[in-house]
């Protein structure tokens, strides 16, 4: 049981690069990309991609503002009737 406990340990906390080197090479990544971006439209299918999968999430976050107006026009009708 301790061979057990102890492959899942190591296992679970492979050796490799530091999260320092990873977070770097993460934000070179990041940087060097908005620059090819802001360069040429070569990301514009991949942006226009991103964008129709986004459009449930975006939605779905709209979704408890319009409800409330639209609680807003009904309290205003039924005042207007009132």
């Amino acid at each position: 049981m301790d061979d057990f406990q102890a492959t899942q340990a190591r296992t679970l906390f492979p050796r490799g690069p530091s999260l320092g080197l990873k977070a770097l090479s993460i934000i070179a990544l990041a940087l060097g990309l908005m620059f090819v971006d802001a360069r040429s439209d070569a990301a514009a299918p991949l942006r226009s991609a991103v964008a129709i999968a986004a459009m449930p999430v975006q939605w779905a976050a709209g979704l408890p503002q319009q409800l409330g107006e639209l609680g807003d026009t009904i309290d205003a009708a039924a005042k207007s009737k009132v």
